[in-house]
């Protein structure tokens, strides 16, 4: 006869085991997972800006590095940042903070346009 304690360990091991089972088969929602925010690389040469070569997400820094021999900007064309000068051989930076699409211009040139696509 099988007493109480084994019959009570038992059920407690196929509880646990059912629990496991459960938590693995959860879908995983990708989108609430952090991904490791990535820098981008916009090099600007030949009055022009280079497109990103990966998609970017919030959290993400955008680089823009100036390879012409004349100084330019990266601004916004809504006004809501403004790199100022980025003199030849020189950087600037920005982390951006909210998806949709970042339109920019250099103030200095403004045939030169490019636009960014910012997902969450």
């Amino acid at each position: 006869m099988i007493g109480r304690r084994a019959i009570t360990a038992v059920l407690k091991g196929t509880a646990a085991a059912i629990a496991v089972a459960v938590f693995l088969a959860m879908p995983v929602d990708e989108t609430k997972s952090a991904a490791t925010p990535k820098t981008h690389l916009i090099e600007i040469y030949g009055l022009k800006f280079t497109d990103p070569k990966e998609p970017v997400h919030t959290g993400d820094m955008i680089v823009w590095i100036n390879k012409d021999i004349v100084p330019h900007t990266a601004s916004d064309t809504a006004g809501k940042w403004d790199s100022g000068d980025i003199s030849p051989d020189a950087s600037w930076r920005m982390t951006v903070q909210t998806a949709g699409v970042l339109d920019y211009l250099c103030l200095y040139h403004p045939s030169m346009r490019a636009k960014i696509v910012v997902s969450k």
